[in-house]
């Protein structure tokens, strides 16, 4: 669930945030019932997640020298038919 919340946050434009008035999380699964999480139940679902620290999507967040370096290591992926 927290990774859920954390992918559902970081596609919010930069001014908004997650909370129990704008989130709910339905949970379904084998010989479970629906159920809805909302409201003050779900705040200690939201907590989960809290400041990480990550740069959300959009804020342009500048690429590491590794990561840069790994991508220029990496031969393009042949796409022809044979």
């Amino acid at each position: 669930m927290k990774h859920g919340l954390q992918a559902l946050r970081d596609t919010l434009q930069q001014d908004s945030e997650l909370t129990t008035e704008n989130t709910s999380i339905g949970i379904v699964g084998k010989d479970k019932e629906f159920e809805i999480i909302e409201g003050e139940d779900l705040k200690r679902y939201l907590d989960l997640i809290g400041d990480t620290g990550r740069p959300r999507r959009g804020q342009g967040a500048a690429t590491s020298a590794a990561d840069a370096q790994l991508t220029e290591d990496i031969a393009p992926m042949d796409t022809d038919s044979v």
